[in-house]
């Protein structure tokens, strides 16, 4: 889960405007049935806005993170991209 704790992260901000680090916690528990330490999530969510694809902003007494829009960019190259990466996957493991 940590190897694409990155992609959960910005795809989920694709589908909402704003995302809390106990949020997506929540998202991650909810979809994947995993508990991931709020540590582990804001070490990704600064190191992903330290490369510039998101963005943190106070908000009722908590910060929230949007996606700006290189991170649309990123998103929307890897969604695009899927069938690619999927071929490779396949040809990799089983080759």
């Amino acid at each position: 889960m940590k190897n694409f704790l990155d992609l959960v992260i910005l795809i989920e901000m694709r589908k909402k405007t704003t995302l809390s680090g106990y949020g997506i916690i929540a998202i991650i528990e909810s979809n994947f049935g995993k508990l991931v330490s709020s540590g582990t999530i804001y070490s990704a969510l600064y190191s992903l806005e330290r490369k510039g694809l998101i963005r943190g902003a106070s908000e009722d007494r908590r910060t929230v993170y949007f996606l700006i829009d290189s991170g649309k960019a990123v998103v929307y190259d890897m969604t695009n991209t899927r069938k690619e990466i999927l071929s490779f996957i396949v040809r990799f493991l089983f080759a």
